[in-house]
């Protein structure tokens, strides 16, 4: 089971000498650290989407920034989340992934936010980070990971509480509505800065799939007013979008997820789900024991790497029903036409 504490005590009060170790990422601020495989002077492919999703940030929270210091802030996140692409060319850049960077600039700072950032994309984010280009003639294999890990959710349902996983099936609900809570570590959802740090903590001391787990847990924590929602696609959908505004018990859900995970571990799910993500994904190479160094490096292989050149974790076919959910989930993205991380924030509370 995940160790539990803090986030701003785990990372930012227990560090280990000058080298300013944070425990849960392993993040030495130091020269090794610090060396990257491209020329951190070439500018990014996606620095012109970074931008234009900067400056539409920091509405939330902080509370109480005059135009001036909200300006300064956003300045530091552009900074922020441009050295950490520069610093990797086969990373790219997803809507959504500007929330939880600003999450680490406002408790470190953007020096030490820089190195958190990078360590949080190769080993936690790179399913979607690093798939989620959004290539319209290439929308498949763009969207794919991130899909797969939200159709998980079915399975949990139907494993821990049939009444709700046979009221969604009814509703023909498709997972489409925790897709910014995941992608964004529930960041763009909640406006209570307070909860945000548990909330981070619990990720990082988990496997990279728990925020899956999280959000399958605020959906069976509302049973009760779920099922007195009609039974009709677009309200039940329209309901479970808003949870994360709703009063959370943090502490409650971190428990149930945390359950959810020893019930259900990532590869057993993936088997019962009839769901492989990659065999590369975060997910599935979570329990390598290496060296961060050798760690690192074996990231960024892994992010050059073709989609052709990827491979599922090897499970049994999924049946005709969930094959056409996927198509569905698909469909309705395409229809967008923004990318699924863009299409999630939009379906949220605000882009």
């Amino acid at each position: 089971m995940s160790t539990l504490i803090t986030f701003e005590w785990s990372i930012s009060k227990l560090w280990h000498g000058a080298g300013h170790r944070p425990v849960l990422l392993q993040c030495n601020i130091s020269d090794d650290l610090l060396k990257t495989e491209d020329d951190e002077q070439e500018e990014h492919v996606d620095e012109k989407q970074v931008q234009l999703d900067v400056d539409r940030s920091l509405n939330a929270y902080p509370q109480g920034l005059d135009e001036i210091s909200k300006k300064e802030k956003q300045d530091e996140l552009n900074e922020l989340i441009v050295e950490v692409l520069r610093r990797n060319k086969s990373l790219h850049y997803y809507q959504g992934f500007h929330d939880i960077c600003t999450v680490f600039l406002l408790i470190f700072g953007k020096k030490a936010a820089v190195d958190l950032v990078e360590q949080v994309t190769l080993f936690f984010l790179r399913y979607p980070f690093g798939l989620l280009k959004e290539i319209p003639h290439a929308m498949l294999d763009s969207m794919d990971p991130i899909l797969r890990q939200v159709t998980l959710l079915d399975t949990l349902y139907q494993h821990e509480d049939q009444q709700i996983s046979n009221f969604l099936q009814e509703a023909n609900v498709l997972p489409y509505y925790c897709l910014s809570w995941v992608i964004t570590w529930c960041s763009h959802d909640i406006d209570d800065f307070s909860v945000i740090p548990r909330l981070f903590d619990l990720f990082l001391s988990s496997n990279p799939l728990m925020p899956v787990y999280f959000a399958a847990a605020i959906v069976l924590s509302h049973k009760e007013e779920l099922l007195q929602q009609e039974c009709e696609n677009s309200a039940v959908h329209t309901f479970l979008s808003k949870l994360p505004q709703k009063p959370l018990d943090v502490e409650a859900l971190i428990a149930k997820a945390t359950q959810l995970e020893v019930s259900y571990p990532p590869i057993q799910l993936q088997r019962k789900a009839h769901i492989g993500l990659d065999e590369t994904s975060s997910v599935n190479t979570w329990g390598d024991e290496k060296p961060v160094a050798e760690a690192r490096d074996q990231a960024r292989k892994i992010l050059r790497m073709e989609p052709s050149e990827r491979r599922p974790l090897a499970v049994a076919p999924m049946n005709s029903r969930q094959e056409q959910r996927m198509r569905q989930m698909i469909a309705i993205v395409a229809a967008v036409g923004i990318g699924v991380a863009a299409a999630a924030l939009a379906s949220a509370r605000y882009v």
